[in-house]
């Protein structure tokens, strides 16, 4: 994905939930639950992974992360609400706006991405979380 737009927004279920762990805990299996809705063998292409774990990856492949928002989804706010203490644990949603080094100092000096028409409510709440819309 970098390799042609230089910056990208990815978004993943956070699997460091505490829901999720009390899941894992009390009943000793792979969770289930409305962000993860299929039995782990049959997950299309979902990877679980915390969000610690993607800051690490992103850092391991020379990538950087310009901007991160973690969201709670499980009310019925249909934007989510921005969890911004304990993230790890509290947050069903990681939403990373991530980068190649190059893309990074454009960044840094003032090159904000251009509006899009259509974008989901999870880009919207890491959007207005991160001042780039007004």
């Amino acid at each position: 994905m970098l390799r042609i737009g230089h910056k990208g927004i990815v978004s993943f279920p956070n699997y460091s939930h505490w829901g999720i762990r009390l899941q894992v805990i009390f009943t000793g299996y792979a969770p289930f639950s409305r962000q993860l809705p299929y039995p782990w063998y049959e997950t299309p292409n979902i990877r679980v992974i915390t969000l610690k774990d993607f800051r690490k990856f992103v850092h391991e492949v020379g990538m950087r992360v310009l901007a991160e928002v973690a969201i709670d989804t499980h009310s019925q706010d249909r934007y989510g609400r921005i969890i911004a203490f304990l993230p790890n644990l509290r947050a069903t949603y990681g939403i990373y706006l991530i980068a190649t080094p190059a893309a990074r100092v454009a960044w840094i000096f003032g090159q904000r991405p251009k509006r899009q028409k259509h974008v989901s409510a999870c880009s919207v709440t890491f959007a207005k979380a991160n001042n780039l819309v007004s």
